[in-house]
């Protein structure tokens, strides 16, 4: 079979390890053996029922195939009369740094192997009798872990993103390990030191307390008072997950800053005591709503006076005729992130 034409892009070079949509895996196969290049085809599609393979047999075919892109993992043999594994390897790593590749080695070649590890390898197999036949278990396990290490960034670019502070330490207090969001929070509230940060999460009173007890597994969510450099008082919500590794009580930390839930909660706290109204309350994009129906109450008010007060208290006041009979009173607070506590709104639009 012959390689792809196309021209390799930004994209190509950085995209996924997982089969674009519509299309089968795509596996270059190097090796100046024929023979062995069949055997080692007719293998893997026996494990990979919607698989394309390129065979490559000299240096003409290599950079074709470096040129069009577009495959999704490269088994090359050690030697061959053309060039070795060793220069494909720097070669595909230099323009593909993502895509992984397994070497064939000749008995006696595994301190090769070893070497060609550290310069990006993801594994090797020994030539038998029978390595045909491990060949494809091989290439599963090598795009398993792929995918496995593609699923862990993807993840810790999206906590990072989002603020999510993640840390992992022992119960002794020893910090493991932390994310980028996790050292910022730490630069706001514990003098850049994420241990110290992490020792005084540990160290408030309720999961201080659930320290002396520890029970393997998720644990109960806390919301954690902390002052900033200027006295400014703040919360985090810490999410806590307690696993065994080996003689150590590992905790797996979820740190996110909810100061602004807090503050607008006591917002809405405000609002009704001035206004009069909360008998729900839910969220819309920038907005949170809350309103009372048909709160004599509240109704017995003129519109100007509630109005007013709600301006006061921080929101803007709506007042909407509801089918039937009755009034709805809104009042809106902007850049809400409160979720819903209460039934549904039975109409939600701005009145």
């Amino acid at each position: 079979m012959s390689a792809a034409t196309s021209a390799v892009t930004p994209e190509q070079a950085d995209r996924a390890l997982t089969p674009e949509p519509g299309r089968g895996l795509r596996i270059l196969v190097l090796d100046d053996s024929r023979e062995d290049r069949r055997l080692a085809i007719q293998m893997l599609q026996r494990e990979f029922s919607a698989l394309e393979t390129v065979e490559i047999a000299d240096a003409g075919t290599w950079a074709a195939a470096l040129t069009a892109g577009g495959f999704d993992l490269v088994v090359t043999d050690y030697v061959m009369h053309w060039t070795d594994g060793i220069e494909v390897l720097k070669t595909l790593k230099a323009r593909y740094p993502e895509c992984p590749v397994i070497m064939v080695t000749g008995t006696g070649n595994e301190e090769v192997a070893v070497a060609a590890m550290k310069l990006g390898l993801d594994e090797y197999v020994v030539k038998s009798v029978l390595h045909h036949r491990r060949l494809p278990s091989v290439v599963r396990a090598v795009l398993e872990r792929r995918r496995t290490a593609e699923l862990e960034n993807r993840l810790a670019t999206l906590t990072d993103e989002f603020g999510v502070g993640v840390y992992c330490k022992t119960l002794d207090g020893r910090l493991l390990d932390c994310n980028a969001a996790f050292r910022r929070l730490a630069d706001r509230w514990a003098a850049g030191d994420p241990a110290l940060l992490a020792d005084r999460l540990c160290s408030a009173p309720g999961l201080a307390a659930a320290a002396l007890h520890p029970v393997l597994g998720p644990q109960p969510v806390y919301e954690v008072p902390i002052a900033d450099p200027h006295g400014e008082q703040h919360w985090l919500s810490v999410r806590r997950v307690l696993t065994s590794r080996g003689a150590d009580t590992i905790i797996d930390g979820f740190v996110t800053d909810v100061t602004t839930q807090h503050q607008t909660l006591e917002q809405l706290r405000h609002i009704e005591e001035t206004v009069g109204v909360g008998a729900y309350r839910m969220v819309l994009p920038d907005w949170c709503v809350w309103w009372s129906e048909g709160t004599p109450a509240v109704l017995d008010l003129p519109r100007g006076t509630m109005a007013s007060r709600a301006a006061r208290a921080g929101g803007l006041l709506a007042l909407a005729a509801r089918p039937g009979g009755g009034t709805t009173v809104r009042v809106f607070v902007p850049q809400c992130t409160v979720m819903p506590t209460g039934p549904a709104a039975p109409d939600a639009s701005i009145a």
